[in-house]
């Protein structure tokens, strides 16, 4: 197998040292590494540039025309990958020695596997361990995880995202299929949710990398305090539910542009659901007479618990998003 990692920065000077090292580090190093740069102001890519003519492996570099946010960035570095397994990676975390190994042993020997993702442990700035892992930390317990061992995550990918992308690898076949990733999605949420409906969406247990937690980065594990929630809450109109709707029709149309991909063509009926869901929540705050009808009957239907967040979603738009 050839190996590509598609690695995005953007003023990483602070980490990225460290997580070159990590590359270089496995037991089973990558055969390229792509660096797409989404014109840093910092030291990154001299750091990376630095890096090229000492890395064991290839490494090749390139900086953005325009600063393109970081779902189009990793659009083009997977674009550029030309390996035929893709790991995606951030600037700022540290690979276990084992990862690369592990993984590709999944797509060798366990099954045919579109993608593959791990757990992670939770690290502070100076990698020390945060007595937590990932998995823990979003909440993807034994019942979900059980869901993907036995090959049906949809229902668990519906309500949240739970695979995050700088542990996962996936099959360079499905590149056609994935890309272009619109911008209003993450790309490891629009990632893992196709695969979800294309092919087996593969969890490893074990944690393989060291995922930081610092000030300076976009997304993580840390809890918003209870008064950003509420202000939250409030702020989540019609229009919020409305633009979720849209984002998962781009789910259905591109499902429906590669028909061949489908693996079970009866589990796009859970994604219309979904979306059916997500309109019938928006539609309820135009009238004052939804305010208790179109929230019980969702709840009667059992569609807060499949494709929102239960008993939270029901309350908030009984009591608070009114």
């Amino acid at each position: 197998m050839i190996v590509s990692v598609a690695l995005c920065t953007y003023n990483g000077e602070k980490f990225l040292k460290e997580q070159l090292e990590s590359f270089t580090n496995q037991t089973r190093v990558p055969d390229e590494l792509i660096v797409c740069d989404d014109l840093s102001t910092d030291n990154t890519v001299r750091i990376v540039e630095s890096f090229q003519q000492s890395a064991p492996f290839d490494v090749r570099l390139s900086i953005n025309e325009s600063r393109m946010g970081s779902t189009k960035n990793f659009e083009r570095a997977i674009s550029l990958s030309k390996g035929n397994i893709i790991f995606l990676s951030d600037q700022d975390d540290w690979w276990h020695r084992e990862k690369i190994a592990t993984i590709l042993d999944c797509f060798s020997h366990q099954g045919k596997y579109g993608a593959v993702f791990s757990d992670a442990e939770i690290v502070d700035e100076s990698l020390n361990y945060q007595n937590r892992n990932l998995w823990e930390s979003i909440g993807f317990d034994t019942i979900q995880r059980r869901n993907f061992f036995g090959g049906n995550p949809i229902p668990v990918l519906l309500r949240r995202n739970v695979v995050t992308g700088a542990t996962t690898a996936f099959d360079a076949d499905f590149k056609d299929f994935l890309l272009p990733i619109p911008e209003v999605w993450i790309h490891d949420a629009w990632i893992s949710l196709l695969f979800a409906f294309a092919s087996h969406l593969h969890p490893i247990e074990k944690p393989l990398i060291k995922y930081r937690q610092h000030g300076l980065q976009q997304i993580g594990t840390r809890k918003p305090p209870f008064t950003q929630k509420v202000d939250e809450a409030l702020q989540n109109n019609e229009n919020f539910y409305f633009r979720e709707a849209e984002k998962f029709k781009l789910v259905h149309e591109r499902l429906y542009a590669f028909p061949a991909k489908i693996k079970d063509p009866r589990s796009v009926e859970l994604l219309r659901e979904k979306i059916d869901h997500l309109e019938t929540r928006a539609i309820m705050r135009n009238h004052d007479l939804s305010r208790i009808v179109i929230p019980m009957k969702e709840l009667a239907s059992g569609r807060y618990h499949k494709y929102s967040l239960g008993w939270n979603s029901f309350f908030k738009d009984l009591f608070i998003g009114h």
